[in-house]
């Protein structure tokens, strides 16, 4: 494990660092890839390892902890996960709960349901000589075919992928029932 400093800014624009405040480390992750040969019954597997860089954020009375996971595949996966304390309000005397708009934990005191929304924004601009205006973001994602004469169990698909060319086409959302995802590609 190896911790790297931060340098952020303050409410007024000053520099100000944090020691220790990102994580790097280096993880099994399970298989990469296995195969027996049936004719002779060898076996061989290697085991998957991944490189994932972390911070913790502190926002009033949550801790978001953020995970950039780079596989040995080229895939990057990302993932947020939410500790704290809950978000509360107090209820007015004679307030009774508000069941349509949280949850009450104690004598008075209201859970209001809410949500975190959080966003990503990929930049594939490399270090290369033409700042990875080369690269292409393509979305991928699983399409039926049609059932007919050469799909006749209609169980059928295609991967469709879409080149996102601008910033306002790649504005997009999670689908999993497609099974979206995205790659970065050079097509040169």
């Amino acid at each position: 494990i190896q911790y790297f400093d931060a340098v952020l800014n303050n409410s007024k624009g000053e520099p100000f660092e944090i020691p220790s405040a990102i994580c790097m480390h280096e993880e099994d992750f399970s298989l990469l890839w296995k195969h027996v040969e049936y004719r002779t019954g060898h076996s061989e597997v290697r085991r998957s390892r991944r490189l994932v860089l972390s911070f913790v954020s502190t926002v009033v009375n949550y801790e978001y902890a953020f995970y950039y996971s780079f596989y040995q595949d080229g895939t990057i996966g990302y993932e947020i996960k939410l500790t704290g304390e809950l978000s509360t309000n107090l209820l007015s005397p004679g307030e009774g709960p508000l069941p349509d708009y949280g949850v009450l934990v104690a004598e008075g005191v209201n859970a209001q349901y809410h949500q975190h929304m959080f966003c990503a924004r990929i930049d594939p601009a490399v270090d290369d000589e033409d700042g990875g205006k080369g690269l292409v973001v393509v979305e991928c994602e699983a399409e039926a075919l049609p059932e007919g004469p050469s799909n006749p169990a209609g169980n059928a698909f295609v991967l469709k992928e879409t080149a996102l060319l601008t910033e306002t086409e790649a504005q997009r959302e999670c689908n999993a029932s497609t099974g979206r995802f995205w790659k970065i590609k050079n097509p040169s």
